[in-house]
Parts: structure tokens; sequence; C-alpha cells
């Protein structure tokens, strides 16, 4: 069982399980030893029924004798070699849409391409048509081309083949099978998911770190940076805008602008241990404009132009009176406004 791991919303990684499991080896590799010895049988058979043949037709004179030994060689000549083909068959590599017995196996079929065994997806139920009483059929395993873009590509791994998909394309096939199978995209800007048998957008990995490989198998994505309206799942967790001037949160599903970030420190991140990734965000919002984001209600700050004292209403700021006698000015924890 493979391990990916996903960046918090803050540069902080958390473990999550991903990858597929190893592999058993394909049933028609086992069997190959025993068709052998048919096969075999077949054509010592073959060789005695044309030495048969060309005995009857030495001892005997007449042509009828000799044209029933003619069909006769020509009838085990033709069971001996249908035989040798269904042989042959049972060699074949797998080809993509072929049938194949082994759940999730993966065999290599090109340095960077592997066939996959799964079940191909069951079809939704027809709301209109009468309840079934009996279970459905289970559905017929087929073999399912998948991409190995990763460094390692598709390469022998034991006794096992194994198919590194750590690197994709959005839109490239995967898996269907459990637990979920993450990658990064080939620019290493975005972080991938499978979802239904295609890699999907994830997380766009906007941090200074984008998204990385690391040991071959673990997927990290810098999120510390992003864009309203990027994909995120913790709600409370918080990334800075790639401009630094918005402190963004994250709602359960997407990023929303939280405070404008217009102070000279902007949107940045506190200095951890050294060679820790930093965790926490802090937002200068020492001045802002009326109609800023703000999460915050009743919290106050200068006008960019240190003319009026700002409140936020706990959308966002809004004039609260103006400074007439002198600018607006924070010291310390202090608003002074004249």
């Amino acid at each position: 069982m493979r391990t990916l791991y996903r960046a918090g919303e803050l540069g902080s990684d958390g473990p999550i399980n991903g990858g597929r499991s190893r592999l058993l080896l394909e049933t028609h590799e086992v069997l190959l030893p025993f068709l052998s010895r048919i096969v075999r049988v077949i054509r010592i058979a073959h060789r005695f029924a044309r030495r048969l043949a060309d005995s009857i037709a030495r001892r005997t004179a007449k042509g009828m004798a000799w044209r029933r030994a003619r069909k006769a060689f020509a009838a085990l000549a033709a069971l001996a070699a249908s035989a040798g083909f269904v042989g042959s068959g049972c060699r074949a590599r797998p080809a993509p849409g072929g049938t194949c017995r082994v759940a999730e196996q993966t065999v290599c079929s090109a340095r960077d391409r592997a066939l996959v065994c799964e079940a191909a997806p069951l079809a939704p139920p027809d709301p209109g048509a009468a309840t079934m009483t009996a279970a459905p059929p289970a559905p017929a395993r087929t073999w399912t081309a998948v991409p190995c873009k990763g460094a390692r590509g598709c390469g022998r791994a034991g006794d096992e083949d194994e198919c590194d998909d750590t690197l994709a394309v959005e839109g490239d096939a995967c898996p269907r099978s459990p637990p979920l199978d993450y990658a990064c995209a080939t620019t290493l800007t975005d972080a991938l998911v499978c979802k239904e048998g295609r890699f999907d957008l994830w997380r766009h990995c906007r941090g200074p770190k984008g998204c990385r490989v690391i040991d071959g198998r673990n997927v990290h994505c810098d999120t510390s940076l992003g864009e309203p309206d990027d994909p995120c799942e913790r709600a409370g967790t918080f990334a800075c805008s790639v401009d630094g001037k918005t402190m963004l949160a994250c709602d359960g599903k997407v990023l929303v602008a939280a405070s404008s970030c217009r102070g000279p420190k902007a949107c940045f991140f506190a200095s951890g241990e050294p060679g820790a990734e930093p965790h926490d965000i802090d937002c200068d919002d020492g001045v802002a404009v009326e109609g800023d984001p703000c999460t915050q209600a009743r919290r106050i700050t200068c006008a960019t132009d240190r003319k009026a004292e700002l409140a936020c209403d706990g959308h966002q700021y809004k004039v609260k009176r103006e400074c007439r006698r002198s600018d607006c000015r924070i010291d310390g924890t202090e608003l002074f406004c004249d």
C-alpha cells in the first residue's frame, strides 16, 4: 500500500491513504506449463496420424482407401491446429478491453503505460423499472489502459508490475478502485485526484514550492498562496492571495476573501523553527479602503488617505467618522482620529 500526503491549507502536511495495493499475477501465467504439456501431446498425436495415413496409403492400391486416409489425416491436422491456436492464445499479452480475472492486477504494456484489471462501472438504476429481488450479476472485469508518467514509469517491482502515476495530466485515466489516488500535474502547479476513472483537479499549488513528489511516492501541495474560488476542504483555514493584498479563508469548499491587507507588511506567514514550514498567517490591515472585506465585527482601521476611521460590520469596512483636525493613525493597539 502506498501512502500519499496532501498539504494542509497553510502548508502543513497530513497523511492521506492513497495509491493502490500491490497485486497478484494473472492466472494465465500459472496455466502456461499445463497448457504446454497439452500442446506437446497433440503434436505427438499429429505425427502418429500422419505416419498411419502414409502406411495405409502404401498398403492399399485402391483410390478409395487412399482418399479415406487423406480425410482422416486432414481431420486430425485440423484438430491439432485448433488446439495449438487455443494454446497460443493463452500466451497473448493482455490488451485494452480484453477480459481479465485478478481484480486490480497491473501489467506493464510499455515503459510509460500499464493495463489494470478492473470491473466496469455499474449503470445507475432505472427509477421506472420494476424492483428486482435477485442480486444483479457481478460486472465483468476488463483491462483498462492507464498512463505511468511518474519518474519510474512502469516496471517490475519484485514479482509484480508497478505503475508510477504520481505525475499526470487532468483527464488522464486512473484506476477506479479505492483508495483515492493523488498525483501532481506535470506542470507541478496543481494536485490531482482520481475520480471515476479520471484525474481531476484537487488543489491549486500556488505556493513557492508548488506540487512535489517526495520519496517517489508522496505528493505535497503548497497551498500557502491562493486566489478566491480556489478549491479547499477545511473550513477556518487560511491562505494569502498571490499579490499579498488579501487574506483568504476556506468556507469548506472554496477560498473566499477574509480581510484586506493593505498595510506595508501585507499578508505574510510568521517564521517558524529553522527548516520547518510556516504555519501562522498574519495580515497587516493597518489601512483599508471603504468596501474592503473583513470578518471581525467592530474592528477599526484607518482609511488609506488617513482622512477617516473605518469600522468592520462583519462583512466589509465602512466609514465610521472623518478625521478633520489630524490624520488617522494607529499607535500600538490604539487608533487616533480627530
